[in-house]
């Protein structure tokens, strides 16, 4: 029963439990303002795990991969920009 100690092994207990704190949250966020204004924001994701695979492990980052961050970053900035009152503002 390998997989039953690996299950409940402390790094994966704290794995699920980050888990369950973030989709809670989404979920919270969610309940907030419309999917259209909150779901771009999930979109920095594609720029935050680079930059922390980069800081954290050393990861190399290509130019082609910079290009993509850069056009996502300004993908973003168009959807927010649209909306300069925030999200409360977006029609449902």
């Amino acid at each position: 029963m390998e997989w039953l100690h690996a299950l409940s092994s402390p790094a994966t207990v704290f794995g699920l439990a980050c888990w369950l704190l973030s989709t809670l949250l989404w979920i919270s966020v969610l309940a907030r303002a419309p999917l259209s204004f909150v779901y771009c924001l999930g979109a920095t994701n594609y720029l935050l795990v680079p930059l922390a695979a980069r800081t954290l492990f050393g990861e190399q980052l290509t130019r082609p991969h910079l290009a993509g961050m850069v056009l996502i970053a300004a993908g973003v900035a168009l959807i927010l920009a649209a909306h300069p009152e925030g999200p409360a503002h977006v029609p449902r």
